[in-house]
């Protein structure tokens, strides 16, 4: 099979697009041919060493968790699903391989995908819909009627959230640039801030929850726009434990998330999408052969929505 490996940390430069074995599977696992498969940021940052998952992975590694295919092969003890079934999923963090012609999944790492939703649309759930929901159910505990600030709301997570706290009852606050901020109300953004423009702390106040979708300084200027008692949700892995760590200084309530694979999350995400509800914007696909230009896209951090490679 064709399949992205990285042999060091670096660039993108350092993605190789090789002819692999194909997996073989055990009685308990399946075989799934790839038709598309979700680039996420962690991504980026396991490809140049900085993620903290990057430390637990042996080179050669493949990369990419989310993905949506067919089901080639099943264990002799699978009974969830059968050869032919289309699925959508997110392996394991301690074992990227979502970029790839073929992988290796097992029962809870997949959910059935409806003929309705497209294998780019679906590809491009799971990780960014399973953070956003989880960051504003699990971890931030959003309320009707609460005032939630989304930063990088035009991104992957970013535009997820937007959608799901309005659905929520939230009053909306979204950080992003002017060129965003159309998009961002039509998904239902209340207000758009211009962080290039203004401080987004002299619009942003008496916030319940903060969304950080970036992390370091941006992080920690956002304890001053909690009100009392306001928490925040902190996605970025790499700023994650210094912004809990002077959040706890000042006594105010922060945590930090890696959305974790949950079949019932994303079935609901699935049956969000299916029914029209929750939109997922697609800023562009790449062919798998593609996947450093795909990577040089995203180090932009100036995409609207998800990219994807076409396997």
């Amino acid at each position: 099979m064709k399949a992205i490996q990285i042999k060091k940390f670096g660039t993108p430069e350092v993605l190789e697009y090789l002819e692999l074995p194909t997996p073989t599977i055990n009685d308990n696992e399946i075989l799934l041919q790839i038709e598309a498969a979700g680039i996420n940021p962690v991504d980026m940052k396991i490809r140049n060493g900085t993620s903290g998952l990057a430390k637990k992975l042996n080179l050669p590694t493949g990369l990419g968790f989310d993905l949506a295919g067919k089901v080639a092969k099943v264990g002799k003890n699978i009974k969830a699903c059968k050869i032919g079934d289309s699925v959508v999923g997110k392996v394991n963090y301690d074992k990227p391989r979502a970029y790839a012609e073929y992988c290796m999944v097992t029962p809870n790492e997949i959910v059935a995908r409806p003929k309705e939703l497209s294998t780019i649309d679906a590809a491009a759930l799971p990780t960014a819909g399973l953070t956003a929901w989880q960051v504003l159910h699990q971890y931030g505990k959003l309320q009707r009627g609460e005032r939630v600030l989304i930063h990088a709301a035009a991104g992957g997570v970013g535009h997820l959230a937007v959608q799901i706290a309005k659905k929520m009852g939230a009053e909306v606050f979204a950080t992003a640039t002017q060129k965003n901020h159309q998009f961002l109300v039509e998904l239902g953004a209340d207000h758009c801030i211009d962080y290039t423009q203004t401080p987004f702390e002299k619009i942003a106040h008496d916030i319940d929850l903060v969304v950080d979708l970036v992390g370091g300084e941006t992080g920690l200027r956002s304890f001053k726009v909690l009100k009392k008692n306001g928490r925040m949700v902190t996605v970025p892995t790499n700023t994650r434990d210094e912004i809990i760590k002077q959040a706890q200084s000042l006594g105010i309530q922060v945590s930090g998330i890696l959305a974790e694979m949950n079949q019932k999350d994303l079935t609901e995400l699935v049956k969000l999408l299916v029914a029209g509800d929750l939109k997922i914007q697609i800023a562009r696909t790449f062919p798998l052969k593609e996947t450093i230009q795909a990577h040089q896209l995203l180090e932009t951090g100036r995409t609207q929505g998800k990219i994807v490679l076409v396997v």
